[in-house]
């Protein structure tokens, strides 16, 4: 059913999942048991189930599993606004935490980040209780970062339940989280037919291979399926073998995680000095971009305001005074992190007149000027009974 699975000889061909959540204060169990056949999974199986006892019934010999927490103690947020990920996100998006007390899930949606945390605590005691059942856990994750594995047998939006909310997904990922419940229905899936509550499950059967690359579980995993594989060389008699292979395999894991972080920190590292250059060069555009501006202000503005400044007072007559006359006026103000901006080939006149008759002659003989495209009367009011005020802004012709 899904596809591109390596083969494992460890786990032979019975895989399960168990979503843990809660009803009213008891356990509730979302469990899905799987058949591998090369590279598929059939013979699905799911079952709801309300006790400890009625899961150790129904998983039967199946003895290993991955495992979802959707408890209350998993806290979800949505950081829609964020394309890139690191750690920092999760104290984003839950300031008021200490990161080495909880495991965290990610999971990258068509908008940004969803996040999912547990106290560290808490998911050790789920553990430790389904391993004491003989319930052997192989991989974690909370939430339903598990859910975008399986993204693409959605051919339309769905709406999938999960123990706290509603999680909207499609072929792209997953769309949108909300704290409101949604009733279970049935959803095909090629030729089966699931209920929408078990997809979950479902979707996290890629932990037993596929490791998040968004979440701090990875050594929980790995310490995990390091543990049943020992157990099951013990379990088949290889005691002498089997602890020399294990000593390999932690060995194997010790370097794996010590190369493995150091490649995070060089990718970190690398990332830090792309963004720094990114923001040099985008800083640097910005710094000669408002020095153009300003070069081009005060190397045109002095001799061209000059120019239209006297030809345009030339046509003042007595009834009227200028208050201001501003060539490339500003647009907004000017602010440190905003682009400088003027009106280009624009003049604005602020003054007053005490003949508002002979003021639309003045205006018809300024648009006369060679050098004026267009004039525009933004204002015109009363002051007082003898004195009117005005503003106006004068269109030049392009250079």
């Amino acid at each position: 059913m899904i596809k591109g699975f390596r083969t494992y000889g460890l786990y032979g061909s019975k895989y399960a999942c168990i979503e843990f959540s809660e009803f009213e204060g008891m356990p509730l169990y979302h469990a899905l048991k799987a058949d591998r056949r090369e590279n598929w999974f059939t013979e699905i199986a799911a079952s709801t189930l309300k006790s400890d006892e009625e899961l150790t019934n129904w998983i039967g010999k199946q003895r290993h599993c991955t495992l979802v927490i959707n408890t209350n103690q998993v806290l979800i947020k949505h950081l829609p606004k964020e394309s890139s990920y690191s750690e920092d996100l999760i104290l984003k998006a839950f300031p008021s935490i200490r990161l080495d007390d909880f495991y965290f899930d990610a999971v990258k949606g068509k908008s940004g980040f969803f996040i999912a945390i547990c106290r560290k605590t808490a998911v050790e005691k789920i553990v430790a209780s389904l391993n004491e059942k003989n319930i052997n856990v192989v991989g974690v994750s909370l939430g339903f970062s598990s859910l975008s594995s399986i993204k693409s047998i959605f051919k339309e939006p769905h709406k999938i339940p999960c123990a706290s909310g509603t999680v909207d997904i499609d072929d792209e990922g997953i769309v949108n989280y909300a704290s409101v419940p949604q009733r279970s229905e049935k959803v095909k899936i090629q030729s089966d037919q699931i209920e929408s509550a078990h997809l979950i499950a479902l979707s996290a059967l890629s932990n037993y291979l596929v490791d998040n690359p968004y979440t701090n579980l990875a050594k929980l995993a790995q310490s995990l399926k390091i543990s049943f594989r020992g157990k099951q060389i013990f379990s088949r008699g290889w005691k002498i073998a089997g602890a020399f292979l294990f000593t390999l395999l932690l060995i194997n894991a010790i370097v794996f995680n010590s190369l493995y972080a150091k490649k995070q920190m060089l990718t970190e590292q690398e990332q830090l000095i792309k963004t720094q250059q990114e923001n040099y060069a985008s800083r640097k555009s910005d710094l000669e971009q408002k020095e153009a501006i300003v070069k081009s202000i005060l190397s045109n503005s002095g001799s061209k305001s000059s120019f239209y400044l006297n030809r345009i007072v030339a046509t003042v007559p007595n009834h009227i005074q200028l208050i201001e006359f501003t060539y490339q006026p500003l647009v907004g103000s000017i602010r440190a992190d905003k682009e400088i901006n003027i009106l280009g080939d624009h003049i604005y006149i602020h003054g007053t007149t005490n003949n508002p008759k002979k003021f639309a002659q003045w205006i018809s003989d300024i648009e006369q000027l060679r050098f004026i495209l267009t004039t525009q009367v933004d204002g015109f009011s009363d002051e007082s009974r003898s004195s009117s005020i005005f503003s106006l802004t004068i269109k030049l012709q392009p250079q």
